[in-house]
Parts: C-alpha cells; sequence; structure tokens
C-alpha cells in the first residue's frame, strides 16, 4: 500500500452535497443535486451505466469524508509525535500482545 495521499486539491470547487440519479435517457443517465446541476453519464448500454451514475454521484461525499480521515491522521501523527519514545513503545508491545 502506498503512503503517498491523493491530493485533493484538484477536487476543490466541485459541487457539493448530495447527487442523485434524475433520469436516463436511452442508454445515458442524468444525475442531478438539489441546485438542480446535472451532469450526464454516458453508459455502454448495460446496467454499469447505472452504477456509474450512482458511483459518480456520492463521490462529492466520499472526497469530503477523505479529507476529514486526513486531518484526523495528521491529527493523531502530531500527538504521537509529541509523546516519550517509552510511551511509544510500550503501547507497541501491548498491541502486539492483543493480537
Amino acid at each position: 500500500m502506498s503512503n503517498e495521499r491523493i491530493d485533493l486539491k484538484q477536487f476543490e470547487g466541485m459541487t457539493e452535497g448530495v447527487w442523485f440519479e434524475s433520469e436516463r435517457i436511452d442508454a445515458n443517465y442524468r444525475i442531478r443535486n438539489e441546485k438542480y446541476e446535472v451532469c450526464d453519464v454516458f453508459s455502454t448500454g448495460t446496467m454499469e451505466g447505472s452504477f456509474n451514475a450512482e458511483a459518480i454521484a456520492k463521490l462529492p461525499n466520499l472526497i469530503a469524508e477523505l479529507k476529514r480521515c486526513y486531518e484526523e491522521i495528521d491529527y493523531l501523527n502530531a500527538l504521537t509525535n509529541s509523546l516519550p519514545i517509552e510511551m511509544l513503545v510500550e503501547a507497541d508491545n501491548k498491541l502486539q500482545a492483543s493480537e
């Protein structure tokens, strides 16, 4: 697993909020949000299009949750870095003993 983070700056300005499928046009899907902003999702003519539309509609919430997790990780790392090494070793030993 890579330790590199996704650069969330690339998503700044993306419309936040709940998106949902509003209609199907032939094999394609249209999703919109509560502000009536629209995004068309083009399909291959299979059920995959509906799944893609649903996944795309959830992206703003996924990005917001990832941002929250990054902030929490940063906070916990800052706390951990300020602890004496003895406490970290003891905590690691207890964790390994419980596994």
